[in-house]
């Protein structure tokens, strides 16, 4: 049974769509290569599957407007929270929920220091 695989020539980047048998695209390996009439092609996937993009969201160094709830405080400690958070780094700020909000990495590390607790993630958990 042959099922319709989108390749890419190697020479000139067209993509076709071309019927390959289950053994030849095994045999294909690991860098998924095979010559059909004297022409290379790259393996890309099955023509009925969707590509796949891997467009994951990695935090970047100048996200701001952290928000942690596990790092935040008791609703009823709030105003509390506020004057000492004014005292140890003006960017951060706390809901009346109790969730704290840091306004870039130095802010969270300031109030982490102050409440002695230790960041296994390196600021990108939470």
């Amino acid at each position: 049974m042959r099922t319709r695989y989108r390749c890419r020539k190697t020479d000139n980047g067209v993509i076709k769509h071309i019927p390959l048998a289950y053994d030849v695209v095994i045999d294909a390996g690991l860098m998924r290569l095979v010559t059909i009439d004297g022409e290379e092609f790259k393996i890309l996937g099955r023509s009925d599957e969707q590509p796949q993009t891997f467009q994951a969201k990695r935090p970047r160094s100048g996200v701001t407007k952290r928000s942690s709830l596990a790092s935040g405080v008791h609703r009823d400690q709030v105003n509390e929270a506020r004057d000492v958070a004014k005292k140890i780094n003006s960017g951060i700020e706390f809901t009346q929920k109790g969730e704290v909000s840091f306004s870039d990495r130095r802010a969270r590390r300031d109030w982490l220091r102050h409440c002695n607790l230790r960041d296994k993630d390196g600021g990108y958990g939470d």
